[in-house]
């Protein structure tokens, strides 16, 4: 029986094989490795639960554009107004999650206790607030926390969005599907142009003994099977027999901004990371499953890559960024010497990616060297030393 695309994604996740966001977080050093475990745990003793509404709104997004079919299997719309407190959210996600009845006053108490909340209330005061959303008094607003807990109950396990964040969602999907630089994607009716949604692309790196498993999910695939250049739009064409991928991407600022969110989010090392997936199905002749994949071979290109990105601020004005093929060049092998003004490090690959000024930048390369260090040595740095006396140079001149 053939998966449909939920399955393919599910399977995706399950798979044991390297990421290119896994892959980012070996730019790390090894102590922050830790930090972040140890904050990690800190927050989910804090809440249980806690809504994450940048990535659940640019996830919907992502849903609607390639694979609109789902939508409903993975999100509930919201009838709610307005929502219990951020703790008591946490504390009825724990009761529905667990099966426990909302109006069981000693499960209630052991939970709210868990968070740390209403320690000192009594339990009838203790389970109002729960029912009433953690509401009470003139500000009270009657069974809010009943009404969410029957919402979540109906919800069965799906990401929840509320009537305003949906709209929100819905202007973001009708800029990308109306305006001319990026309607042409879902507004296809050419035969030899080929659009495919949510891709997962396997293959395989072999570096230093080491045979690693490496995947990637792409968003848009666009493949031209004819001989001749295709203009899909104004600014866009597609060069002839060719294969382009293309990343959607949200933001709450502008995206005449972007590049800074590029920059920083490291994008230019997913981009490169996909098309080096791309060049090594390419080599085996399993460029990609689709229904005239048995037409695709040798002559087909591997284009630059593109982002799609728009605002949630201004959804009426999305903007397409082309990666430059010197931009791919250093996510793939990294740069030692990276110039901000007059500064410059000649030390070697060290520091931290995120960093703006004086700092080289890490490639996929460098960060597969990390991954294979740290798997042979353990999470540690065995060469730090303490030499003395380190000299300050607080403004890098």
């Amino acid at each position: 029986m053939k998966k449909n695309k939920l399955q393919e994604i599910e399977e995706y996740f399950g798979a044991a094989a390297m990421s290119q966001s896994q892959l980012l977080k070996y730019s790390n050093h090894p102590r922050q490795f830790k930090r972040d475990e140890l904050k990690r745990k800190r927050k989910e003793k804090e809440l249980y639960y806690e809504e994450k509404q940048h990535f659940l709104d640019g996830s919907a997004v992502d849903v609607l554009l390639t694979m609109p079919e789902h939508f409903e299997d993975l999100y509930y719309i919201d009838t709610l107004e307005t929502k219990p407190s951020d703790a008591v959210m946490s504390i009825i996600n724990y009761l529905v999650d667990h099966n426990i009845d909302i109006e069981d006053t000693e499960a209630i108490r052991e939970v709210s206790n868990n968070h740390s909340y209403g320690m000192k209330w009594s339990d009838k005061v203790l389970k109002s607030r729960i029912i009433h959303g953690g509401t009470a008094g003139k500000n009270l607003i009657e069974n809010l926390g009943k009404l969410y807990y029957t919402h979540l109950q109906n919800s069965k396990g799906k990401e929840i969005i509320s009537k305003e964040e949906e709209s929100k969602i819905q202007a973001c999907v009708n800029g990308f599907k109306n305006h001319p630089n990026t309607s042409w994607i879902w507004n296809n009716n050419d035969p030899d142009i080929e659009i495919l949604f949510q891709v997962p692309v396997y293959s395989e790196i072999s570096l230093k003994g080491y045979t690693l498993p490496t995947k990637g999910l792409i968003d848009i695939l666009v493949i031209n099977h004819s001989d001749e250049v295709k203009e899909v739009s104004e600014a866009f064409k597609l060069a002839p027999r060719s294969i382009t991928e293309i990343d959607i991407k949200t933001t709450a600022g502008y995206t005449d901004n972007y590049n800074w969110d590029i920059k920083k989010r490291r994008y230019d090392i997913q981009r490169a990371w996909y098309r080096m997936l791309l060049k090594s199905y390419k080599k085996n002749n399993e460029l990609i499953f689709t229904d005239k994949s048995n037409s695709l071979d040798k002559f087909y290109r591997i284009m630059l890559p593109y982002i799609v990105v728009n605002s949630f601020s201004e959804p009426d004005y999305p903007k397409t960024y082309e990666f430059s093929n010197e931009d791919l060049i250093i996510a793939k092998v990294g740069k030692k010497n990276y110039k901000n003004g007059h500064c410059e490090n000649e030390d070697g690959y060290v520091g931290d990616v995120y960093r703006d000024y004086n700092t080289p930048i890490f490639g996929i390369n460098q960060l597969l060297d990390r991954y294979i260090y740290f798997e042979e040595n353990g999470y540690i740095w065995e060469e730090r030393e303490n030499n003395g006396i380190e000299q300050t140079n607080l403004w890098n001149v």
